[in-house]
């Protein structure tokens, strides 16, 4: 088996929205192997590191990372099979009846995330709007993200999407051999989605019922998915134009437009903050993923929605607190 030198430092893999792209589930599956590392002595003599190894993409050569000795490698390929077996324990679903809709991963390909989605297990909200449940695999190549499947649901109208909080059901697995076998153990089952279900059908239609006043539905915005604030007005002034301004401009055209389709509801801006959530803008300084902005929609859903069954006549101004600033943004 070849030896891999060891490089002086491990090479890193941005986060960041831009430097990832949607690809075709064919550029995902690609073979990875781990291979031994070694490292030059005093006397340039190759040295074998037994405490770890590297992880490589046999196709290309590309190294994705350096991982320990006990390091289960899960291939893409292998991680998108337990997540057939996931999404059939959970929605019922035959193999060949789940579709993969999305796919993020960086330029460098060390992890990647993929969406199954199927169509047969539909929510049906206030009788018109369709929501279709959506399982995202998440699977890394260098210890940075552990074997994940979340759970979530997307518009059918649209496919915007929303990732629930781990507590309504987490399976992750640390890359260990210990933990990760030729056999994954998904034990809640139709069940706890069912309770799933149910619960998200009537947040939406709390949400839908709950008038908004268009003045507050921008700050709201901002204030759902916990988007940056300046710090003072110097913060403000340095970064308007490439940060704050667009931001509100996004939020200005997404909160207007499912406005129009929806109504001044907190339904509508629910949307407009799962769209935002699923195609986050590209700008120098905002380093938000798509999963964790869907996973904000998510808190905020439940947030909102327990605000409106304690207080349905709540004060808007004191629940934006420092948000409310964003209105007075010239």
């Amino acid at each position: 088996m070849n030896t891999i030198l060891l490089p002086t430092q491990p090479p890193t893999t941005s986060t960041a929205p831009f430097s990832s792209r949607r690809t075709d589930i064919r550029d995902v599956l690609f073979p990875v192997d781990m291979r031994p590392l070694h490292f030059l002595d005093d006397k340039d003599r190759p040295v074998i590191l037994d405490s770890h190894r590297a992880v490589i993409n046999t196709k290309t050569g590309e190294h994705l990372g350096v991982v320990g000795a006990g390091y289960r490698l899960v291939s893409n390929e292998e991680a998108l099979m337990f997540a057939r077996q996931c999404a059939s324990e959970l929605f019922g679903a035959a193999h060949e009846n789940l579709e993969v809709f999305n796919i993020i991963m960086p330029y460098r390909p060390s992890h990647c995330r993929i969406d199954l989605i199927h169509k047969g297990y539909e929510v049906n909200v206030f009788r018109k709007e369709v929501y279709l449940p959506f399982l995202r695999l998440t699977n890394s190549y260098n210890t940075s993200r552990a074997l994940r499947f979340d759970i979530g649901y997307c518009r059918k109208l649209c496919l915007n999407g929303v990732i629930f909080e781990s507590e309504v059901i987490d399976f992750r697995f640390p890359h260990s051999r210990k933990r990760i076998g030729d056999r994954l153990d998904f034990k809640l089952g139709k069940e706890r989605m069912e309770e799933i279900r149910k619960r998200f059908g009537t947040q939406a239609e709390r949400l839908n019922a709950h008038e908004i006043d268009p003045a507050t539905a921008v700050p709201l915005f901002f204030k759902a998915l916990e988007l940056p604030l300046p710090k003072d007005e110097e913060d403000f002034t340095k970064r308007r134009q490439e940060l704050f301004e667009p931001l509100k401009l996004n939020a200005e055209s997404l909160v207007g437009k499912y406005k129009e389709e929806l109504g001044a509801n907190a339904y509508a801006l629910f949307n407009a903050l799962t769209d935002f959530a699923s195609r986050p803008p590209v700008l120098p300084n905002f380093h938000r993923t798509q999963h964790s902005i869907q996973m904000q929609a998510g808190r905020w859903l439940s947030e909102f929605d327990t605000l409106l069954q304690t207080n349905p006549q709540h004060d808007m101004e004191k629940y934006l607190g420092e948000y409310g600033d964003v209105a007075r943004w010239n």
